[in-house]
C-alpha cells in the first residue's frame, strides 16, 4: 500500500494547515508592525514613550475583549468568513495607520487592528480541529505555533527595513498590500471579499507611489531627470504588456491562486528594488 493510499487526506491536511498557519503568522506579524516604528512615530507626533505604549494597550484591550465574542461569531457564521474578515480589518487598519494625521486617529486604527486580531485563535483552532485528521493534529498545532513566532520575527525586520530604505514609516505600514495579495492567493475568498481586498491592495500601492517617485529622484544624476524617468516608467509599460499575457495563461490553465501569488512576488521584488535603489543612490557627476 502506498503512502498516499494509507493517508488519503494528506494533501487536504497540508493545505488546511498551510492556510491557517499563514493567517496566524500574518496576525502575529501585524501585532509587531507598529512598535519597531516607535522612534519615527514618536518624532512625527512628539509623543512620549508612555503615549506610544498606550497605542499597544488599545490594540490588546480590544483584542482581549473581542476574543470571547469572536468564538460565538465563529460558531455562528463559520470560521472561513470570520478569518477573512479579520484579515481585512487588520489590513485596513495598517493602511489607516499609514495615513493617520494625528495620534488620536492612530488610536482608532490600533483599536480596529485589535478587533481584527481577536478572531484568529478561535478561527484557527476551529478550522484545525474540524478539518485536519486526528493523527496530524499535533503537527498542525506545531505549525500554527511556529508560524506565529515567524510572524513576530519578520515584522521588525520588514517595517524597519522599509522605513530605513525609504525614509518613511508610513510607506512601511502601507506595504500591507503585499497579509493582502498573499491572503488572496492562499485562501478561498468569496467574490465580495476579493473585491474588498483588491481595493485595499490598490490603496496600499497608491500610498507607496509617491515614495517610489522620490526614490527615483534621489538616484537621478543632475541633468538626467528626463531620461531617468523615461526609462523607469517604460518599465511600467513593460509590466502592463507582460502581466496580462502571463496571468491570462495562468488563468487558462486554472491556476487562479498563482495570479495572486505572482502579484505578491512582484510586490516583494518591488520592495527589494526600493531598498537597493536607496542604498545605491548617491550624487553622480553630470
Amino acid at each position: 500500500m502506498s503512502i498516499l493510499a494509507a493517508h488519503p487526506a494528506l494533501r487536504d491536511d497540508v493545505g488546511i494547515i498551510g492556510l491557517v498557519s499563514v493567517a496566524h503568522g500574518a496576525s502575529h506579524f501585524c501585532q509587531l508592525i507598529v512598535p519597531p516604528l516607535f522612534p519615527w512615530i514618536g518624532a512625527a507626533f512628539s509623543l512620549s514613550n508612555t503615549q506610544l505604549g498606550l497605542l499597544m494597550s488599545a490594540y490588546f484591550i480590544v483584542s482581549c475583549g473581542g476574543q470571547a465574542v469572536a468564538g460565538f461569531v465563529v460558531d455562528r457564521f463559520g470560521p472561513q468568513r470570520v478569518l477573512f474578515g479579520g484579515l481585512f480589518l487588520v489590513g485596513l487598519a495598517a493602511l489607516g495607520l499609514a495615513v493617520s494625521p494625528s495620534y488620536g486617529v492612530m488610536f482608532v486604527f490600533m483599536a480596529m487592528a485589535g478587533l481584527g486580531n481577536c478572531v484568529f485563535h478561535p478561527v484557527d483552532f476551529s478550522i484545525l480541529n474540524a478539518r485536519v485528521s486526528a493523527p496530524r493534529l499535533g503537527h498542525a498545532y506545531a505549525a500554527h505555533g511556529i508560524s506565529g513566532n515567524v510572524g513576530w520575527a519578520l515584522a521588525p525586520v520588514f517595517v524597519v527595513g522599509i522605513t530605513t530604505a525609504t525614509g518613511s514609516w508610513r510607506t512601511a505600514l502601507g506595504s500591507v498590500a503585499l497579509v493582502v495579495a498573499l491572503a488572496l492567493g492562499l485562501g478561498q475568498c468569496s467574490a465580495l471579499v476579493v473585491l474588498a481586498l483588491f481595493a485595499l491592495m490598490g490603496l496600499g500601492a497608491g500610498i507607496a507611489g509617491p515614495s517610489r517617485d522620490l526614490l527615483v529622484k534621489a538616484a537621478t544624476p543632475p541633468g538626467a531627470t528626463g531620461r531617468v524617468y523615461g526609462v523607469v516608467y517604460s518599465g511600467l509599460d513593460v509590466g502592463l504588456t507582460l502581466a496580462p499575457l502571463a496571468f491570462g495563461a495562468m488563468m487558462d490553465a486554472g491556476q487562479f491562486r498563482g495570479v495572486w501569488l505572482g502579484i505578491a512576488l512582484m510586490l516583494g521584488l518591488l520592495i527589494v528594488t526600493a531598498v537597493n535603489v536607496k542604498r545605491s543612490a548617491s550624487p553622480a557627476a553630470p
